[in-house]
């Protein structure tokens, strides 16, 4: 669907001010909180900030390939792999990452991502907004879980 002008400033705005507090979070957060494991379920902070990543990737993927006419592949049009094991297994194929190269993973993502919602001209702005600000909503308890956990363990206040 096309997007107008004024929509599409818009949304940029929100996933801009978003993404500033996704990173403004994960920026309080220090290397080893992130590191440390099951803070969010069997996830690390790291596996949140990669999660999320992987998330815009795809959403990136599907609406250059709708703007090209080509079908959309979503990630979990697959029937033989739930949401829960594709999430799995791009967690676990960035396992060895450091938490330095997952959070760059996020921000070339998310710039690739942002390049692509100021140019293409089928875009849905409410689709777009579900897989960055609202995503980062979803995950923001996930890595304040690092912190927490963390703190606890060391005798400090969360």
């Amino acid at each position: 669907m096309a997007i107008s002008r004024n929509q599409r400033l818009k949304m940029l705005k929100e996933v801009s001010a978003a993404f500033l507090q996704l990173r403004k979070t994960i920026s309080s957060l220090n290397d080893a909180d992130l590191a440390k494991p099951n803070t969010a379920g069997i996830w690390s902070g790291k596996d949140v900030i990669s999660h999320i990543a992987d998330w815009e990737a795809a959403f990136m993927r599907v609406i250059i390939a709708r703007n090209e006419g080509m079908p959309e592949v979503w990630p979990t049009d697959d029937e033989s792999v739930s949401l829960d094991a594709w999430n799995e297994s791009q967690v676990v194929a960035r396992a060895d990452w450091s938490v330095d190269e997952v959070k760059e993973y996020l921000e070339q993502t998310h710039d690739d991502l942002m390049e692509q919602l100021e140019k293409l001209s089928d875009l849905d702005r409410s689709e777009a907004l579900h897989y960055t600000k609202e995503h980062y909503d979803l995950h923001y308890d996930d890595l304040a879980a690092s912190r927490a956990n963390n703190a606890s363990q060391s005798g400090e206040p969360a």
